[in-house]
């Protein structure tokens, strides 16, 4: 469930209480997907997808978790046929990780995740 994907998510990856915020993250996960050149644009630039990004997550403090699991999970045996779309991934967990930190629930494994990736050869 947490590796890449080349199609949108039909719906959140953490379960979230109310419809309006499944519908966010799902929009969100189509953000995450153009920010890392996965996704046509659509008339926005990249720093207009990332200041909506960090702005949803500024709103509404459940999507921050969110938006991390969605980049965990597009860097994540990252196939993109796009050549820079796992380094931009890395670029955008590095600036959400900047603006927002992750709940207590997610902080252990997320450093995991960090600690694992760090071990990998050519990662």
């Amino acid at each position: 469930m947490l590796c890449f994907t080349k199609t949108p998510l039909q719906e959140s990856l953490i379960e979230l209480s109310d419809s309006s915020l499944s519908k966010m993250a799902t929009d969100m996960f189509l953000a995450v997907m153009r920010f890392m050149g996965d996704a046509p644009l659509k008339g926005q630039s990249d720093l207009d997808v990332l200041c909506n990004l960090l702005k949803l997550c500024g709103d509404h403090e459940v999507m921050r978790d969110e938006c991390y699991c969605q980049v965990v999970k597009q860097i994540t045996d990252n196939t993109s046929s796009k050549q820079d779309s796992c380094q931009r991934g890395w670029r955008l967990l590095y600036i959400v990780t900047a603006y927002h930190s992750c709940s207590e629930v997610l902080h252990p494994h997320l450093t995991r995740f960090l600690q694992d990736v760090s071990r990998t050869p050519g990662l």
